[in-house]
């Protein structure tokens, strides 16, 4: 029977992860740029290194809400995470995070006040609606006052028999006008011994799904016509001034599927390959895999698969034959060449490849200052826009491929959004058009080693305080007159477009969120400029994307500029 797992296999910019921590759902591509809301950091860390934040949370009624669990994660590479809950008075702390960009949640695991996003009407079960918490090295101040909910409530059953200890997840549902950032944020409960559930949520749509930690029962959702196993068939659920009751779900056994792909691998000579990782994976959801392992004789079945379309990768535990995929002429080397293998209800036969020698590709990716960077991922491409398998660099920084003969581009993805993602060229790190492809199959390669860096920015004439994105300085201008932005990337990525946001603050202090200006290109220089004619408090952000690979977003890049204009200084370093 094949073993469900997990294989890394996706483009270098739209790599899946995923996380149950905050059982957060991302349902498309994350387009950060579009929806940014900050909140401006004040007053003093006492970790020069590291940042914090500290806040009370209340509840509807106005009194802190104690026991409370407040989460904050790094958006959108989902790298840091850290919990804690809310004291009798309600305070809470999060130390030690990294300066970057988080989401916030407050999760009420009894189900009794509603659970979500931290946003500026209190709690949203909507990402695209969050507040999007910018952390530097000093202590953020985020306060939350939670609104009144209803509650969702029902029975989970299964043979009429009531299901006791399982899981209910209850989501918000999106709306096709919030599509920018599909997240969305999922509360959830036990069923009671008698198999009911309730969980207070916020006016909105939601979806409700159940899960058993037992695996006797699938995933399922609700369904007014009944359970499903398709989230997409799920009944949207619109809250409103009312309490939903009645939302019941009848759960039966996980259904045992007939599916199967079936095959042999063999070496360049066609001599059965034993001990080779064969995996199917949903070409829908490649996250989710399902493997086996080639016998003696070079054959393996991969079972138990649900209908679907499956991309078939091979990989060799001894490093002896190239890593790649099942393309339409047997071995291919990179996603972009596989060929998917449609399965209904029998064994797909036939599925064979034969791998080629492979040679090993070694090196070490570090940070400005030399430090070793863990968590990167390394994709050889065979163009700039295609996909690979993509390892993850070690604690050490080095990571190791084994790739077949033939010319590749090596792509290097930053989720942290503190350094630019890109490529190797013999300049450092580069945009698309400015990578230098590699020869893999003389021999092993070695010392392809790569340095990471982040974008900076300065400001023109007529400014007192200057400081680089993300370190929380502050720029006066003095004469209302005009300031220019100037961002340096790099002369290796020529080409490339920033993206300037801006955000404003109004006369009750509130700011607003961030919007998209017109990019700027990044000029043969390396540098980037955008001039503004600031008006009271304006905070400034920048992203850099490719000139090749459009939709990629290379560079987070999410740090602050605070600019005020004006006759009197009323906010420094």
């Amino acid at each position: 029977m094949g073993r469900r797992s997990a294989i890394r296999v996706g483009q270098p910019n739209a790599v899946r992860r995923s996380t149950h921590r905050w059982l957060v759902a991302i349902v498309g591509t994350v387009a950060m740029m579009a929806l940014l809301a900050a909140l401006v950091p004040a007053s003093v860390s006492a970790d020069a290194s590291t940042g914090s934040i500290t806040g009370t949370v209340y509840g509807p009624d106005g009194t802190p809400a104690v026991g409370l669990l407040v989460s904050a994660q790094r958006f959108p590479d989902t790298s840091v995470y850290e919990s804690t809950n809310t004291g009798a008075d309600g305070t809470y702390t999060l130390s030690g995070l990294a300066p970057g960009t988080y989401l916030m949640a407050v999760r009420d695991s009894y189900g009794v006040l509603p659970s979500g996003y931290v946003s500026g009407a209190g709690l949203t079960p909507l990402g695209p609606l969050a507040s999007v918490v910018t952390v530097g090295w000093t202590s953020t101040q985020v306060s939350v006052h939670i609104p009144a909910g209803h509650t969702i409530s029902g029975t989970v059953t299964a043979g009429g028999s009531p299901l006791p200890g399982i899981y209910l997840y209850v989501c918000g549902a999106l709306d096709g006008g919030l599509a920018a950032t599909q997240v969305v944020y999922c509360g959830h409960v036990t069923t009671a011994a008698d198999g009911t559930y309730s969980v207070a949520v916020l006016p909105g749509a939601y979806t409700v799904a159940s899960y058993d930690g037992t695996d006797t029962y699938p995933y399922t959702f609700y369904s007014a016509t009944g359970a499903t196993l398709s989230g997409a068939a799920a009944t949207v659920l619109s809250v409103t001034s009312a309490d939903i009751g009645g939302v019941d779900v009848a759960l039966a056994a996980a259904p045992s599927y007939g599916g199967a792909i079936g095959g042999t691998v063999a070496d360049d000579t066609a001599s059965p390959l034993s001990g080779i990782n064969v995996s199917a994976c949903p070409t829908a959801a490649p996250a989710s895999c399902y493997s086996a392992t080639t016998g003696a004789d070079g054959t393996y079945t991969v079972n138990s698969l649900p209908p679907g379309s499956y991309t078939v990768t091979f990989a060799d535990p001894t490093n002896a034959h190239a890593a790649g995929f099942y393309g339409p002429v047997g071995f291919a080397a990179t996603l972009a060449g596989a060929a998917p293998v449609a399965v209904v209800a029998s064994v797909v036969s036939g599925i064979a490849v034969q791998l080629p020698v492979g040679y090993l590709v070694q090196g070490t990716v570090t940070g400005p200052a030399g430090a070793p960077l863990a968590g990167i991922v390394v994709a050889p491409c065979a163009s700039p826009a295609c996909a690979a398998l993509a390892p993850n660099t070690g604690a050490d920084g080095s990571y190791s491929l084994d790739l077949a003969p033939g010319s590749y581009v090596f792509h290097f993805t930053e989720w942290s959004g503190t350094d630019l993602s890109g490529y190797y060229s013999t300049a450092g790190l580069a945009n698309a058009a400015h990578a230098t492809p590699v020869t893999v199959g003389a021999a092993n390669l070695t010392g392809l080693n790569v340095v990471l860096h982040g974008i900076t920015a300065s400001i023109g004439a007529g400014i007192t305080k200057k400081g680089p994105f993300g370190s929380g300085h502050t720029i006066v201008t003095r004469n209302h007159g005009y300031v220019t932005l100037r961002v340096a990337v790099g002369k290796a990525f020529a080409g490339s477009s920033v993206q300037f946001q801006v955000a404003k603050r109004g006369t009750t202090g509130a700011w607003t969120a961030y919007e998209t200006l017109t990019s700027r290109a990044v000029g043969a220089d390396g540098y980037a400029y955008y001039s503004v004619r600031p008006v009271g408090w304006m905070s400034f952000r920048a992203g850099v994307r490719d000139p090749v690979v459009s939709a990629e977003q290379i560079a987070g890049g999410l740090g602050d500029v605070v600019v005020f204009s004006g006759a009197v200084v009323t906010r420094g370093l």
